[in-house]
């Protein structure tokens, strides 16, 4: 017995539903909602790109920023500075393993052969770094 499947057309625009957002919040929706995969040998796993934000309110945050980081403050934590200065020390901190907490590092082992060149090309930039 054949099977078929039935493509429906999707719903008329007045029978969508409509998100209504500010544009602060339709801008920190989208941050909060950015995934990157990350690989390791016997694993694969899905990260939000962000783990959060600096702000100081009241301290150039327009469009209401601020309004919309606390509504979606459970997918992209605020992280309160009180100066700019507080924010550069911990934007310069570095991570127990030498590199900066900021580093994003490629996999050290994958199937991928473009994976393997990329962190071989991630060593190299590191030992750059270094000699500088």
């Amino acid at each position: 017995m054949a099977e078929t499947a039935t493509i429906s057309e999707p719903p008329p625009l007045s029978k969508r539903s409509t998100v209504r957002l500010t544009t602060a919040q339709a801008l920190i929706r989208y941050l909060a909602g950015l995934r990157t995969r990350l690989e390791a040998p016997h694993r694969e796993e899905i990260v939000p790109l962000f783990g959060g934000v600096f702000a100081i309110f009241g301290h150039g945050n327009v469009a209401g920023i601020g309004e919309a980081l606390y509504q979606y403050r459970d997918q992209l934590p605020t992280y309160r500075a009180y100066n700019e200065q507080g924010m550069a020390h911990a934007a310069i901190a570095t991570t127990s393993e030498g590199g900066w907490w900021w580093e994003v590092a490629v996999p050290e082992e994958s199937p991928s052969e473009s994976v393997r060149q990329a962190h071989g090309a991630y060593l190299r930039g590191k030992e750059n770094q270094r000699r500088q």
